[in-house]
């Protein structure tokens, strides 16, 4: 296995197909299923995001490419690569444990 230390974590040629790349990745990875596709793993985010670590909503929406819901947010509110990058160092990975 590859370990990422900076760049991509996933490569795709098409913006409109990054499932693909994360299907390729879980492959890669073994973690393959077809219950668990990139959707799933963006809900998750997305949830806990919210739930868990309080997340601003207008930081998520940009960060998970959402339309803005107001004006404000959409023409006038505009998020610096820092201020995302401050908001995103709240969520942690999930730890999944193994009880095998």
């Amino acid at each position: 296995m590859v370990e990422v230390v900076s760049g991509k974590l996933l490569s795709y040629n098409c913006v409109e197909n990054p499932g693909r790349a994360v299907t390729r990745y879980q492959k890669n990875l073994g973690l393959y299923s077809k219950d668990q596709i990139a959707r799933t793993f963006r809900k998750t985010f997305i949830t806990l995001c919210r739930s868990r670590y309080d997340m601003d909503e207008s930081i998520l929406k940009e960060l998970v490419g959402h339309e803005h819901g107001n004006t404000t947010d959409k023409y006038y509110n505009k998020i610096s690569m820092n201020r995302m990058r401050e908001e995103l160092k709240k969520f942690q990975r999930p730890i999944v444990e193994d009880n095998a």
